[in-house]
């Protein structure tokens, strides 16, 4: 008996070494990683007492599972977390929006988690709706944070005075101030709008300030493999809407994942399915009407189909309406500050040309670049005019024409097209047939000369390091057309269809997706015609017609 309980006991013993001995192997490949977490419902929660939760919390503990990683969540302040950050005492931070400034000190994942936008919040019956209702009001932010940074550089931009700005360390702190009428407003993400912990009396105004992405992030030059592993997932978990990223935007923010059928095709349906039934029901019934009643199915189906384009046309004219609209209110913003930057290069110049005519001595080159810097210069004043032009919903045709001639314009941009050629170190051989005959015609000056930029802008960039762009200008009957042909990539057949759409483009961040929109208006308005050809590998063809109106 006493035999039996000591072989058991070694027995129990050696179980008890066997599995120690098998744990530490298993943790010999676990990586611990040190997350710096603070109080951002709902992407970040940290109830009391309980494990931290949110978006950016089930994303990453999902990614942990994967990869084998231990997770040591270290909470803090946002201040504080961006500063063991920068020491190196945590390896990862989530939910970090990406600026430039930022940039400088961490390192992002590529992949955006989220976007979000930072909006101005008030006490329930407090009438905040414009920016300007900010003027003499306490505002509350956060200390060290994107909103703190976007918001002290606008109070700059657009004249905000008298506003007190109240700092604070979290967002416990921020509605206390709130609450209390310590603060009028204060500035946060939009995601503040589903925390579930907000007070009641607390709601967003309409003003919203700017938009960002949201990140995690690293300590510049450390752990980028997170970064990249992090990526890898999120690539696949963003194309699954079974996937754990869109069950947690369901659970936290009620956003499901939508597969919509475009009204379009279930018109295009209904009306399918009401044709063949019609027909049918004819056919049983009038059998003798056969012929006279296809010809009226017939008659019914092309009206169909003009029906039908125009409504694609109508909802096309609609969503180009919408995107113009959003673009011109953000031009009109950007016009005013480039109209500072443009007026002392103009000033300047012409006061360094009076000074070189004054001086005797040989300075035509000199002359040539200050009077082709003037030049741009007042081209940039002129299109900044038809930026806030366009904000204001006038037209070309509401403004004065000059007395123009077109190759006087083509070679006023050739001037300024080859500074660039260059600068950047692009070998061009450019072709010019310049018609001896070519009359002039009432047309604005300004935008003859942004549709030319723009053109041979775009040629340039399809070059690369080196190509041919040919220009010809020849009088047609009553019209001038002008050919810029160019030798460079090209356009595959979808982008070609796409390409005068506003605000689509190939370039991605180098582009804004509005040169060829603006430049096939500024051609419609002057009575003209644009037409574009284009091969991929081949190069790229554009035809301007323009009427001679003298």
């Amino acid at each position: 008996m006493k035999f039996i309980k000591i072989s058991t006991l070694f027995f129990l013993l050696f179980i008890i070494f066997v599995y120690c001995n098998y744990n530490k192997q298993e943790n010999k490949n676990v990586k611990l990683i040190k997350v710096g977490i603070y109080d951002d419902p709902p992407k970040i929660e940290m109830p009391e007492n309980k494990k931290p939760a949110g978006i950016f919390i089930d994303i990453l503990q999902y990614i942990a599972q994967k990869e084998n990683w231990e997770l040591t969540f270290i909470k803090g302040t946002w201040d504080q977390c961006l500063n063991r950050l920068k020491n190196d005492s945590i390896d990862l931070m989530p939910d970090v929006a990406y600026t430039e400034k930022r940039a400088e000190s961490f390192d992002f994942n590529k992949i955006s988690v989220l976007s979000s936008w930072i909006q101005v919040y008030c006490r329930k019956n407090d009438a905040i709706n414009t920016i300007k209702d900010l003027n003499n009001k306490k505002i509350a932010v956060l200390s060290g944070s994107i909103q703190m940074t976007t918001l002290e550089y606008l109070i700059k931009e657009l004249n905000i005075f008298n506003c007190e700005l109240i700092y604070v360390s979290n967002y416990f702190e921020l509605e206390k101030y709130l609450t209390s009428n310590k603060a009028d407003v204060a500035v946060l993400s939009r995601f503040y709008a589903y925390s579930r912990k907000k007070p009641i009396n607390i709601v967003p105004t309409p003003i919203i300030l700017n938009t960002t992405s949201l990140h995690f992030a690293t300590k510049k030059g450390k752990n980028n493999d997170l970064l990249d592993i992090i990526d890898k997932h999120l690539s696949q978990l963003q194309i699954d809407i079974h996937s754990v990223y869109y069950s947690s935007l369901e659970y936290w923010l009620n956003e499901k994942p939508k597969v919509v059928v475009p009204k379009i095709i279930l018109f295009c349906i209904l009306i399918l399915f009401i044709s063949i039934l019609f027909f049918i029901l004819i056919s049983l019934i009038l059998k003798w009407q056969v012929n006279k009643k296809t010809q009226e199915l017939k008659q019914n189906n092309e009206k169909l189909k003009k029906t039908l384009e125009e409504l694609k046309t109508a909802q096309e004219q609609a969503t180009s309406r919408e995107k113009l609209y959003a673009f011109g209110q953000l031009a009109n913003g950007l016009a005013h500050d480039f109209n500072n930057f443009l007026t002392p290069i103009i000033n300047l110049s012409n006061y360094m040309i009076e000074k070189i005519e004054n001086d005797k001595n040989d300075n035509k080159e000199f002359k040539k670049n200050l009077e082709l810097i003037t030049k741009a210069a007042k081209q940039g004043a002129d299109i900044v005019k038809r930026l806030q032009d366009f904000y204001r919903n006038l037209t070309l045709t509401s403004q004065k024409n000059d007395i123009i001639n077109i190759n006087e314009c083509l070679l006023d941009v050739i001037e300024i097209i080859k500074l660039r050629w260059k600068s950047n170190k692009q070998r061009v051989e450019l072709i010019l047939n310049l018609g001896n005959n070519i009359p002039q015609i009432k047309a604005r000056r300004a935008g003859i000369n942004e549709v030319f930029m723009n053109l041979l802008l775009n040629a340039s960039d399809a070059l690369g390091n080196e190509g041919k762009i040919e220009i010809t200008t020849i009088k047609n009957n009553n019209h001038i057309l002008i050919e810029i042909k160019d030798n460079g990539c090209g356009m595959p057949k979808d982008v070609l269809n796409k390409c005068l759409q506003p605000f689509f483009t190939t370039k991605q961040d180098k582009g804004t997706g509005m040169g060829l929109t603006i430049s096939s208006s500024i051609i419609n308005e002057h009575n003209g015609k644009m037409q574009i050809i284009s091969e991929q590998n081949v190069g790229t063809k554009i035809i301007i017609s323009l009427p001679i109106n003298i």
